[in-house]
């Protein structure tokens, strides 16, 4: 269960740092683009599915912070054309990244493909983010290179990802994604999980795959259940009484994926929790906790490994650079 709890949002200087928000016209990835705002950013690309939408998030933003240097950029993650443009535009403007945080998802409990032929969560919240985040990989790592510093990554996941699992009684051994995308049998009602659980087993590789001293962070980060345009398909008739009442408000979701991006803090560093604490790590109320048994299971990190390798077959039959960034930025 959520509970508001009014947890401090982490604050850094971000002069001369470009940071890109997925989904930030609405909910918390508008909150979280607010907050990145306040800290004032050389560049604050708002990431949205239409433009007209990212144009009113970026005046909203300049309304309420002063901060006027937040740019709409078109990102519809229903479609890999678009995560291509958008990719695109960040290679042929040479636009550097620090921070990149994948927020946008959906919750849906009907079966419905996109026009690309995946099941829209499937897609939405796991193939199209993967595909963005392996794709500016190579320029979060020249950026890096070039401030001398770290960049940082957050997928902003859910504790919901705790609830389920790949297990091989259920779904086939290396065919995970190819089941949730066309057995009609497997029950939709776990679909958000079942995505979310993806982004953990996602980041988790990709740390495992990437060099012990690659100057990248990448980590997991459950908001809490928060009051934001992610419930608009959601019963919450089954819901129990209590999880609604203390569920978090977007802005207060938002810190939990701030605290991902930023932490440790100071206070933090002085207590031993180190930079290298959150490379594959989960994130919730402003601290590291540990994973779900499955995830942890040895089968677990057999599924992890295979679910890796299915994304990577199926992206690179989308994008062939996937194949070069793999070959060339990871183990």
């Amino acid at each position: 269960m959520s509970t508001s709890l009014n947890l401090p949002v982490v604050e850094k200087d971000l002069s001369g740092k470009t940071v890109a928000v997925i989904g930030a016209n609405t909910g918390i990835g508008l909150e979280t683009a607010k907050h990145f705002a306040r800290m004032r950013p050389e560049r604050l690309i708002l990431a949205c599915r239409t433009l007209e939408k990212g144009k009113v998030a970026v005046s909203q933003i300049e309304s309420e912070t002063g901060y006027s240097k937040g740019e709409a950029w078109a990102l519809e993650l229903s479609s890999f054309s678009s995560v291509l443009a958008f990719v695109e535009r960040f290679e042929k403007e040479d636009v550097p990244l620090d921070i990149l945080v994948d927020n946008a998802a959906i919750a849906t409990f009907t079966y419905e493909q996109t026009a690309d032929g995946w099941e829209s969560s499937v897609q939405v919240n796991h193939l199209s983010q993967s595909l963005l985040t392996l794709l500016l990989l190579p320029r979060l790592l020249d950026t890096a290179k070039k401030h001398s510093d770290v960049a940082r990554v957050v997928v902003v996941s859910s504790k919901a990802s705790f609830t389920v699992n790949f297990s091989a009684n259920k779904f086939p051994p290396r065919k995970v994604l190819h089941a949730l995308n066309s057995d009609l049998n497997l029950p939709m009602q776990n679909r958000y999980s079942e995505s979310k659980l993806l982004n953990v087993l996602f980041v988790r590789a990709l740390t495992e795959h990437l060099s012990s001293t690659s100057p990248i962070v990448i980590d997991t980060v459950c908001p809490g259940f928060c009051l934001s345009e992610l419930r608009r398909n959601l019963d919450e008739s089954v819901l129990p009484t209590a999880h609604i009442k203390n569920a978090r408000t977007s802005e207060e979701g938002s810190r939990q994926v701030i605290y991902a991006a930023l932490a440790p803090t100071l206070e933090e560093k002085a207590k031993g929790i180190q930079l290298e604490n959150f490379k594959g790590a989960f994130v919730w109320n402003n601290s590291i906790i540990p994973l779900s048994e499955w995830v942890l299971s040895e089968e677990g990190k057999k599924v992890q490994g295979d679910i890796w390798d299915e994304t990577i077959e199926i992206l690179s039959e989308i994008e062939p650079k996937v194949t070069s960034v793999v070959r060339e930025f990871l183990q």
